[in-house]
């Protein structure tokens, strides 16, 4: 009996023991209502990681049940926006802007890979959200039935799906809450620092490329006075009146420290930027990292104190405000500074609104990123496309890029297909794995603006072909050799200058006898004399990755290196 008695003792303790551990460990750390963001009720674009130009979209605006959620390119139109309304606590719904219908979990079931379309609203957990803070002006968005919105697959192309998945760390679930409303009208603005009386100031009136900004005391110059134009996308384009030159944060960086400057416009993310209004002021947030605002270099207030990007601390130097001069958005000469006057004309058409061909120019730059970022494992040991040196793809291993061969031209879209999930399952021979080289990823790229254009290789990339042309003014004189083009005929100088009219989306190319290289264009410092190139660059590297992304070049290396510099005859 003392034995039996001695066991329920100690069965009765374990209950216990059980009972209390279960208090702490039932309630996943997540759950805790302090965990979720309140977000405030409006209309939102949502951005996703995986790309500064990737957004949640509404597949051809449609408002009917079943309408498919995809990943599109920013385009700035309704189908894009979603209002985010509060149901109770920190759950919320979310609806298309034009067809008031509900994001929905497809069949409101929980699993992994379940659809995301748009439904009537009916209360169902699949149509109840929640937004988990990522600590980087990111939120993971969270269903009620216990999985998140996902992208499917790693990387981002136009129409990728978007899903329910279990919570994981890419890029493809984390969301940029960008606020649809356009916070201040068009016009011309004198943007203010909250402290010291100073405002925003291009430096000795400059209309340079690349020239810097900071701040100085008012005296109501077009270098102090700043055009505000909203994008339709969330973000604005701000352009110095007196130049015309937007304000981009330089190199393409968002690192803490980098400089804000002006550029002629490009159409890149890093010359976009959100204005949110704090308090009584206003933050001027980066669209490429959302944690990185317009800031005062040591938080001073005097006269050509440095502005540049920096973490968002809440700190006064961090605070702006707008005073409107006009509602005009076209930049005004200066009659105070002659060089202005010069300026105005020929950079007034420059800022009027983003034109077809500088859209196009970006979207093939984003095609060939999205190449080179693509993210798969093989699922089975493939060769490497010339089995000279060892070198493999190899089984479960994971990748990044569309692989590198010279068999195939395989655009991003039929690589896609090969993948299930992230591991790819097309052909696994040497001679038939798919795939692209150097030439036809910058030709696949142009491709995908420009269907008339021929997937090629680099003898075919001379500015005597079809559908390229030179960029500046040097001589094509050979069809076969761009030696004899770059040191025959022409001038070191002649082309440095051609180097220098490079824009986003160009290629430079080089193409002796048997052997050649082409390079897509990012962008261009005409200061530095550097280009920034991405490029399919045959070579396994370390990384585990046959491509290099945004790798700087000096023009004297360009020279060196025999290439010229090309672009599309027709961007349309």
């Amino acid at each position: 009996m003392r034995k039996n008695r001695n066991i329920a003792s100690f069965m009765s303790l374990l209950l216990i023991l059980m009972t209390i551990l279960t208090m702490f460990t039932a309630v996943p750390m997540e759950a805790a209502a302090a965990t979720y963001a309140k977000i405030a009720e409006g209309s939102y674009v949502f951005y996703s990681k995986e790309s500064a130009y990737c957004v949640m979209d509404i597949k051809g605006n449609g408002s009917a049940n079943g309408t498919n959620i995809q990943a599109w390119r920013t385009s700035g139109g309704s189908n894009q926006i979603f209002n985010v309304t509060r149901l109770s606590g920190t759950w919320y719904k979310i609806t298309g802007k034009t067809s008031g219908k509900a994001l929905t979990v497809a069949g409101n079931t929980k699993k992994k890979g379940a659809n995301i379309q748009l439904g009537s609203y009916t209360g169902a957990k699949g149509q109840q959200w929640r937004f988990v803070s990522t600590g980087d002006g990111y939120f993971r968005v969270k269903n009620r039935l216990g999985y998140y919105l996902d992208i499917k697959g790693a990387g981002y192309s136009n129409g990728a799906n978007v899903q329910l998945w279990s919570k994981n760390s890419s890029k493809g679930q984390r969301w940029n809450l960008v606020p649809a409303s356009q916070p201040l009208a068009n016009g011309t603005y004198y943007i203010n620092a909250a402290g010291g009386g100073k405002v925003l100031d291009v430096y000795a009136h400059s209309v340079d490329n690349g020239a810097n900004v900071w701040i100085y005391s008012k005296n109501t110059t077009t270098a102090q006075k700043f055009i505000l134009e909203y994008l339709n996308n969330g973000y604005y384009r701000i352009t110095n009146s007196g130049s015309g030159k937007v304000l981009e944060a330089a190199n393409n960086k968002t690192k803490n420290g980098t400089n804000i400057q002006q550029n002629k416009w490009a159409a890149s993310m890093n010359q976009e930027w959100r204005i949110s209004k704090r308090g009584s002021g206003y933050q001027i947030i980066s669209a490429v990292n959302p944690t990185k605002v317009f800031d005062i270099e040591g938080g001073s207030f005097t006269n050509r104190s440095n502005v540049q990007l920096y973490k968002n601390n809440g700190a006064a130097e961090e605070y702006w405000s707008f005073t409107k001069i006009s509602s005009s958005v076209t930049p005004a000469a200066d009659s105070t500074y002659s060089e202005n006057k010069s300026d105005s004309a020929s950079t007034a058409s420059s800022t009027s609104s983003v034109s077809k061909e500088t859209a196009n120019r970006s979207s093939a730059v984003d095609y060939m990123r999205a190449m080179a970022t693509l993210r798969w494992k093989p699922a089975y040991t493939i060769t490497y496309w010339n089995n000279t040196d060892g070198r493999k793809w190899v089984k479960g291993v994971t990748y990044t890029g569309v692989p590198y061969t010279q068999y195939n031209k395989t655009s991003l879209e039929t690589f896609k297909s090969a993948l299930s999930g992230s591991t790819y399952k097309g052909p696994s021979a040497r001679n038939n794995y798919l795939g692209n080289d150097c030439s036809s990823a910058v030709t696949l790229a142009w491709k995908h603006v420009n269907n008339a254009v021929t997937v090629t290789y680099t003898g075919n990339m001379f500015p005597t072909s079809a559908n390229l042309k030179a960029v500046g003014s040097y001589k094509a004189s050979s069809k076969t050799n761009t030696s004899s083009i770059v040191k025959g005929g022409n001038s070191k100088a002649t082309m440095f200058a051609a180097y220098a009219k490079l824009k986003p989306g160009d290629a430079v190319v080089y193409h002796i006898g048997y052997l050649g290289h082409a390079r897509l264009v990012t962008s261009v410092n005409t200061q530095k004399k550097t280009v920034t190139c991405i490029e399919q660059s045959g070579l396994v590297t370390a990384n585990k990755t046959s491509w290099q992304i945004d790798k700087v070049y000096t023009f004297e290396q360009l020279y060196q290196g025999n290439y010229v510099p090309v672009t599309l005859a027709n961007w349309k």
